[in-house]
């Protein structure tokens, strides 16, 4: 069966691309909260991919940063979102742009935006595998992040429980 794999060059005796997207769901196993690990995320993306930032963003604004790894950001992922698909990689006023939309439970919540200087990407379809297999590893944690963003405190539903009457402390 020789010949029908290529030369492996991974750190788990697989070809790189696939090595990568091992070590992305690997470095998911374990997290103490939601940001941190999209921002573990963020950074080994980068690193594997040579970018120059990587951005998660929440579905109702998605030039917003939830997460970053790196300087700067693009528009990628606000395109992604309205395409409903991965898109890139795209030459832009900013450099070089891949991006994805970011699903949980079938809604989508988010995207992921990755930007290199104007060379782009060493390898374009790694850059693209690892990124779609990204942002389907990240759904759940930027769910999170932003439902937590989104809950009221009690003391909004239910001011008179807290102590606040007419918008005081009483």
């Amino acid at each position: 069966a020789s010949g029908l794999l290529p030369v492996t060059s991974g750190p788990h005796g697989v070809p790189r691309p696939l090595s990568d997207i091992i070590d992305m769901l690997r470095s998911t196993e374990e997290y103490e909260d939601e940001a941190d690990l999209l921002e573990r995320v963020g950074q080994l993306l980068r690193s594997r991919l040579g970018a120059l930032s990587v951005a998660f963003g929440p579905a109702d604004d998605p030039d917003t940063s939830l997460v970053a790894a790196g300087a700067g950001r693009g528009a990628g992922a606000g395109r992604a979102l309205a395409a409903g698909v991965l898109i890139g990689p795209l030459r832009t006023s900013a450099g070089v742009e891949i991006a994805a939309p970011i699903r949980c439970g079938g809604a989508t919540v988010g995207a992921l935006g990755c930007r290199w200087s104007a060379a782009g990407p060493d390898n374009a379809d790694h850059a693209r595998a690892l990124i779609a297999t990204t942002a389907v590893v990240s759904g759940a944690f930027l769910k999170a992040i932003v439902d937590r963003r989104r809950v009221r405190p009690p003391e909004a539903d239910c001011p008179e429980y807290f102590g606040y009457r007419d918008g005081f402390l009483s």
